[in-house]
């Protein structure tokens, strides 16, 4: 045959291509999702919130695939499934934390409204890891290495969810509260609008 008008082809040349491909792919889904989760955290929870929720999900994301490095759980497209499906689950365990801040006591003060949080949700968060840890966990016995990579992926979705949503989320949520508070004062003392109030003094005197 001639050799510009044939080719090599196998049925296994396919997943070489989606192999090639899917590392930038899962990176480039990860990112819009996470921009998703950031501006829809927004429009229901708060600004300071939905930035808080994406810092701690973006955590989790970035814990799971060193696990899967660490466990040799190669990024292919079970995996690539997993990963976009766990984003549901870490923003599910962090969103109830920063709902509950969000409409605490307004009296209180900020540390103090996430403990409250933490004290109302942090129990149902538990139960919500625990019960998605429970079904999943009759794979870890299996003898294909596909059930048992989604066993160690949900697993450490789970672990670090809790962890993030629990222990870091509680502590980020005061943090950006206070730094909200602390921009909108320096911007309410900044040179410029004194300067505006003051003319705007003069103006009424004048009149």
């Amino acid at each position: 045959f001639d050799d510009d008008a044939s080719f090599w082809y196998a049925s296994s040349f396919s997943f070489g291509d989606s192999d090639a491909v899917i590392a930038s792919y899962l990176v480039k889904n990860l990112l819009i999702l996470v921009a998703a989760v950031s501006v829809v955290s927004w429009l229901f929870v708060g600004f300071e919130e939905a930035i808080s929720i994406a810092i701690c999900v973006s955590s989790i994301l970035l814990s799971v695939v060193g696990i899967m490095k660490l466990w040799d759980v190669k990024i292919n497209f079970i995996s690539f499934s997993l990963l976009v499906m766990a984003v549901g689950l870490c923003v599910d365990y962090n969103a109830h934390v920063a709902h509950a801040f969000r409409h605490a006591d307004k009296s209180l003060t900020a540390h103090e409204r996430s403990e409250r949080a933490l004290c109302s949700m942090g129990l149902p968060v538990l139960k919500g890891g625990a019960t998605t840890l429970a079904g999943t966990i009759f794979l870890a016995f299996s003898s294909s290495n596909v059930f048992r990579s989604v066993f160690k992926i949900m697993l450490c979705t789970v672990v670090f969810g809790c962890l993030y949503g629990l222990v870091a989320l509680p502590v980020i949520l005061p943090v950006a509260h206070q730094l909200r508070e602390a921009a909108s004062s320096c911007l309410s003392n900044s040179p410029i609008k004194s300067k505006n109030e003051d003319n705007g003094d003069t103006a009424v005197e004048k009149d």
